[in-house]
């Protein structure tokens, strides 16, 4: 199989230094950072093995990269050594048609749950090994970064539930495309967060006006002016941090996120 390499991503030094393809597998612990005085936290990364267009699934690649790199390295995508590629793995690409999926939290509750945890009264897990399949992990401190990895746990409104992981939901809901504000959220409180982005908001008429520092991507915008004004999204935010303990004196960490709309959420 060829790759085509994006020349827009730059590569990350953390990664192999080859040219052999493997895709992004699994996100697993959150890591306290040793490597450098940096106080934003890593995760560490499970990478498989492409070997002539299948997956190897007991090949298993280690890699930490910074919370803040997560936008880039983005689960099923695969890379060629230390430079991400333009593909999707294949498998993940086979539903054609969109699916949508609409929550109420009026109604229905938000859950967290590790990789390994079973149904209630029940010996099947959530996640079976032939739905996604770690492998063989040798280590047992690695085998806890990664059946210890939180999954957010949501039922929709037509009663389907609806696993996604804690860090993809992270990245892909809270700050998309904003490294700055993703290390600010993790290492800063709600409060001063908000006080670096934000100039004056208030509630008037059942409408949110907010006055903005400096002009941010939409999402992002939506997303401060619920962090500024609404409760639930602070509690959001609260617990993910509290999960996170970066002041704790445990090395690996598994932080809890819900999203952080707080009636309403909708995914495509």
């Amino acid at each position: 199989m060829k790759f085509e390499i994006d020349n827009d991503t730059p590569p990350i030094v953390s990664f192999p230094d080859d040219d052999y393809p493997r895709v992004v597998w699994v996100y697993g612990a959150v890591l306290k950072n040793k490597k450098s005085t940096s106080s934003t936290p890593t995760v560490i990364v499970m990478l498989k093995n492409i070997d002539n267009g299948k997956i190897d699934i007991e090949s298993i690649t280690y890699v930490e990269v910074s919370v803040v790199e997560l936008d880039i390295v983005r689960l099923q995508h695969v890379w060629l050594g230390n430079r991400k590629t333009t593909s999707v793995w294949k498998d993940f690409k086979r539903y054609k048609e969109k699916m949508k999926f609409e929550f109420n939290f009026k109604y229905s509750s938000v859950k967290s749950i590790a990789f390994n945890t079973k149904k209630p009264n029940s010996n099947y897990f959530f996640i079976p090994s032939f739905v996604y399949n770690l492998g063989k992990i040798e280590s047992k401190q690695n085998l806890r970064y990664f059946l210890n990895a939180q999954f957010t746990h949501l039922t929709s409104t037509d009663n389907k539930t609806i696993l996604i992981p804690a860090l993809e939901l992270f990245t892909s809901t809270y700050v998309p495309r904003d490294k700055i504000m993703r290390a600010k959220l993790l290492t800063s409180s709600y409060q001063n967060v908000i006080d670096y982005y934000i100039k004056s908001a208030t509630i008037k008429d059942n409408k949110y006006h907010v006055e903005f520092n400096k002009n941010k991507q939409i999402s992002n915008e939506v997303f401060l002016a619920y962090l500024a004004l609404n409760k639930n999204t602070q509690n959001s935010l609260t617990i993910l941090r509290s999960s996170l303990e970066t002041d704790s004196s445990y090395y690996d960490r598994y932080p809890v996120v819900h999203p952080y709309s707080p009636e309403n959420f909708e995914i495509e």
